[in-house]
């Protein structure tokens, strides 16, 4: 018996050192992995802080009102003559009450 117990520290010790090396490993990759996410978030804080300076330089008035002048002078607000025009083949089918309908909204009038 009295021989069986340096062996047995022994085998105790070695298990202990492999799990704290184990462990060790793990510790040093999830490290690793965190300076990765650090560095991916600080990156991603840097884009949104660039398109907020872009978003706020698109939204000046000064450049809204500018660009409306250069390109929207030539607009003007839609007629009914136009709307016909680019529908020329289409009939409008008149409205007419239906059964199914008054039944649908007795249903609907029910519940």
């Amino acid at each position: 018996m009295k021989r069986l117990a340096p062996l047995f520290w022994l085998v105790l010790i070695l298990l202990a050192g492999g799990t704290l090396m184990k462990i060790s490993y793990q510790v040093d990759a999830k490290e690793r992995e965190l300076r990765h996410l650090n560095a991916q978030l600080a990156a991603n804080q840097d884009g949104i802080r660039v398109l907020k300076a872009e978003w706020a330089y698109l939204n000046q008035p000064q450049r809204i009102e500018t660009l409306s002048a250069k390109y929207l002078t030539a607009m003007h607000p839609l007629q009914v003559a136009q709307m016909q025009a680019g529908l020329p083949g289409v009939q409008l089918a008149a409205v007419t009450p239906s059964k199914t309908a008054g039944s649908v909204i007795q249903v609907a009038a029910t519940r």
